[in-house]
């Protein structure tokens, strides 16, 4: 869907200083903008006094943390003479429920700035979508651009990216808000801490996970990696963050280091997956899996169920994340009535630690579509409708 847009034309604010009051603050204080109209003079022309003029645009400043200036910006470009250097970032949320973003930055001429955001719905095809008016210069500029406050609070914030006369993009910002930031609160540990399991895609190399409880509200997830150089993290659950979405504020060192990051309890309640991204530009490079044990057969989720043939020619259900405890007992019954009893000797570990279960009574062939109930005791059943791989 697209979003109807405000849009106003780029203009050149030196807001530095309103911007840093903001930071200080934690109330909202209305304050009006003033901009000074210098007019020269010339030999044709009287001389003329500066003349100082209120411009009508009131704007409501934000908490410390919900208002961000110089946020985390991650900056990349395709290729060494496309450089792009981003020197400020301002974000503006007014009376009128629209917020406004100006972009301080300096580029290469003959780029086509382009301006979109995606809901959080799974769908590729933007939401949002704004082209300058202006291709850039080699000079200074400031982008400012608009979206309606509602709209933003859905996203996960705009990306910038710089487009030459074929489409393709040369540089790019993700901006991101400060409450998406990697934090830690001063909240103290309350019981003992759970190890998390922890699995992985691509080049990097995972030590330990845990996750603490605090008595802030908050839950702290600990992960000691060894990933590869200058590589920006998101934290989120998976498929597509819908609980949370937490952005590291500087690259990775391409060490040995410890990721640690303060989520809100409420938001991984219920929650045994979560995904770290490693990425570079707005592309990951690679990914680590954290799954907690399952222990109750209500928290399943059908979801995450597979179907595959293994080497053996039977039958196995695999299962993203450790279900061990929450299995066992229950029963596995196929379309044509065939049954088998979940025991510690059909359950299993794949490669990763994802729970497998075997269940080689259960006739099927790759490619084809099957039906299996799983049920336990005093628990409502699962459905699932599984492709064999």
């Amino acid at each position: 869907m697209k979003k109807a847009l405000s849009l106003i034309v780029a203009l050149t604010l030196c807001l530095a200083s309103t911007g840093c009051a903001a930071s200080e603050k934690e109330t909202a204080e209305p304050v009006t903008v003033a901009t000074e109209v210098v007019v020269e003079t010339t030999a044709e022309t009287q001389p003329q006094e500066t003349v100082a003029e209120t411009e009508a645009v009131s704007v409501t400043e934000m908490p410390a943390d919900a208002y961000f200036k110089n946020p985390n910006i991650n900056v990349g470009y395709q290729t060494g003479d496309r450089m792009l250097e981003v020197y400020d970032c301002r974000m503006y949320p007014m009376e009128n429920g629209i917020t406004r973003f100006e972009v301080d930055y300096k580029t290469v001429a003959g780029l086509q700035p382009v301006v979109f955001a995606h809901l959080d719905d799974g769908d590729d095809e933007p939401d949002y979508w704004y082209e300058a008016e202006n291709l850039t210069t080699e000079e200074e500029s400031t982008l400012v651009f608009e979206m309606e406050t509602e709209f933003l609070s859905q996203t996960f914030g705009p990306d910038v990216h710089f487009r030459n006369e074929f489409g393709f993009e040369e540089s790019w910002v993700l901006i991101y808000h400060t409450e998406q930031m990697f934090r830690i609160t001063d909240g103290d540990p309350v019981g003992e801490a759970t190890e998390l399991m922890a699995s992985k895609d691509g080049n990097v190399t995972v030590y330990s996970a845990h996750m603490q409880a605090l008595n802030n509200g908050y839950v702290r997830f600990t992960v000691d990696c060894k990933p590869q150089k200058d590589r920006y993290i998101s934290f989120y659950n998976p498929p597509e963050g819908s609980r949370f979405m937490c952005i590291s504020q500087e690259p990775t060192s391409g060490q040995r280091e410890t990721i640690m990051v303060d989520v809100r309890a409420e938001d991984v309640d219920g929650l045994h997956n979560i995904n770290l991204n490693f990425f570079n530009g707005d592309a990951p490079v690679a990914r680590i899996y954290l799954n907690s044990p399952i222990t109750d057969f209500d928290e399943l989720d059908a979801n995450q169920f597979a179907a595959f043939i293994g080497g053996n020619g039977q039958l196995a259900l695999l299962y993203y994340g450790v279900i061990d405890e929450a299995v066992i007992g229950a029963t596995l019954t196929a379309e044509d009535g065939t049954t088998v009893e979940v025991t510690e000797d059909i359950v299993d570990k794949n490669g990763d630690g994802h729970s497998l279960l075997w269940f080689k009574e259960c006739k099927a062939k790759r490619g084809d579509t099957v039906s299996i109930t799983l049920a336990k005791e005093g628990y409502e059943d699962i459905s699932l409708a599984l492709y064999v791989h």
